[in-house]
């Protein structure tokens, strides 16, 4: 990971630490390396759609993301096109797993890539809570690459790998 930002749980980056935090690096002809500018905007997004993934913020989180944005999660096996689809996709999980909450803890911008190479895409990492459907409480550590749009500082892509065993 480029430009690496340790967070606290949900705290954010900051201004400061995002502007920090540099640009991505391009690749390839269609790839547009961020500004820092750009770079710092889509942290600040990104620690905000972190910070506000739980059920009793979650609907702060739809305006964050794109009308035609994107979600792929290999966690949970599913993709999603289109806010309105993500929505329900959300919807389904936080009502499944109310007290489910992330603490991130680093973010970086990396290097843009498809299926949003226009877009600033933000690598993070984080720690995963909550109660699964057994009563048992879980804990697993994952990772995640968020594409923020430069031009209207929203998410159009999010992309969710597989929890750590």
């Amino acid at each position: 990971m480029a430009s690496a930002i340790p967070s606290t749980p949900h705290s954010g980056s900051g201004a400061a630490a995002a502007a920090a935090a540099g640009s991505g690096a391009g690749s390839g002809t269609a790839a547009v390396t961020a500004s820092p500018a750009e770079a710092a905007t889509a942290l600040q997004v990104v620690a905000d759609y972190m910070r506000l993934s739980r059920s009793e913020t979650l609907q702060q989180v739809y305006p964050l993301l794109a009308p035609d944005a994107t979600y792929t999660s290999q966690a949970l096996n599913t993709t999603c096109a289109g806010l309105p689809a993500i929505r329900t996709m959300m919807d389904g999980f936080f009502a499944k797993f109310p007290d489910v909450a992330w603490e991130t803890t680093a973010m970086a911008v990396v290097a843009p890539s498809e299926p949003r190479p226009q877009a600033v895409r933000v690598a993070v990492e984080f720690i995963r809570r909550w109660t699964a459907e057994d009563g048992q409480a879980q804990v697993r550590s994952g990772r995640e690459w968020i594409h923020v749009d430069p031009g209207s500082s929203r998410i159009v892509h999010v992309h969710v790998a597989p929890l750590d065993p």
